[in-house]
């Protein structure tokens, strides 16, 4: 019998749940259960809002659950089982190594599964949404403030990928390597195959148009016009992060909606 509450979502998703829930100190969980994801959303998962609550009212915790969608070709299922690697592996480490303090460029991580034979998988985060986190609308660009947020965010994580490579080479090496120990690397003819759609809309975008009026002309120009160049023509050979001096672990789908921002009232 599903617990009360979560008879909508998969085996997968409930079992977590349940887990999460005891594992966080309730004794009889009730859960409210609504949809997370918005139109055109949710390539890789499916989301949903949980929030938990004891019976007797003393105490609630509010969640996201995201389960695996096995689409084009299982790539989507392949990706997401990095994310859970990441929230499970990578992130505590760096959260140890480089002694990170909340509040941490991350939602919390309560359950992270990607290990059966066959998908669907399922991960459970913390839903930032009750302390005023939210997305910006899809088309709005982001303005200073908020672009000097993310990479002040985006420069503890990079910092804390240094701090693990150089005090815990061998941790480091062991995640760089995470791919090819597991039999699966992203530079592969399967996954250029699955990627060259992708690839191709890349390459039709025209960056050197994009930043001209910023950059008119000169060598800045045409320096980011060729790394674009090469990145849209040659995505995969570059997903891994190497063993150069400066080489790090990196996010590899930063876009606006991939990224939270707190609000609070008509301050952000």
């Amino acid at each position: 019998m599903p617990a009360d509450g979560l008879s909508a979502l998969l085996d997968v998703a409930q079992q977590a749940l349940v887990r999460v829930a005891a594992d966080e100190g309730f004794n009889d969980p009730q859960f409210e259960v609504e949809s997370g994801s918005g139109a055109r959303d949710g390539f890789t998962s499916t989301l949903s809002r949980i929030i938990v609550r004891e019976k007797d009212g003393s105490k609630e915790l509010s969640l996201i659950c995201k389960t695996s969608l096995d689409a084009f070709g299982g790539l989507m299922s392949w990706l997401f089982t990095t994310e859970c690697y990441m929230y499970s592996t990578v992130l505590p480490a760096l959260e140890d190594v480089a002694t990170l303090e909340e509040p941490l460029p991350w939602p919390k991580c309560y359950h992270a599964f990607s290990d059966g034979d066959k998908p669907p998988y399922c991960m459970v985060l913390g839903d930032l949404r009750p302390d005023g986190f939210a997305t910006c609308p899809r088309r709005d660009a982001l303005d200073a403030a908020q672009c000097k947020q993310v990479l002040r965010q985006i420069g503890r994580f990079h910092g804390a990928g240094l701090a693990l490579k150089h005090l815990r080479p061998e941790a480091f090496q062991s995640m760089r390597q995470w791919r090819h120990i597991a039999g699966n690397t992203y530079d592969t003819p399967e996954m250029r195959t699955l990627m060259a759609p992708f690839q191709a809309a890349i390459a039709k975008c025209k960056i050197s148009e994009q930043l001209a009026e910023r950059f008119p002309s000169g060598d800045t120009l045409a320096a980011l016009d060729k790394i674009f160049s090469m990145y849209a023509e040659d995505l995969l050979s570059v997903m891994c992060p190497g063993a150069e001096e400066g080489s790090t672990i990196i996010h590899s789908d930063c876009h606006t909606m991939n990224v939270l921002f707190q609000y609070s009232g008509t301050s952000r």
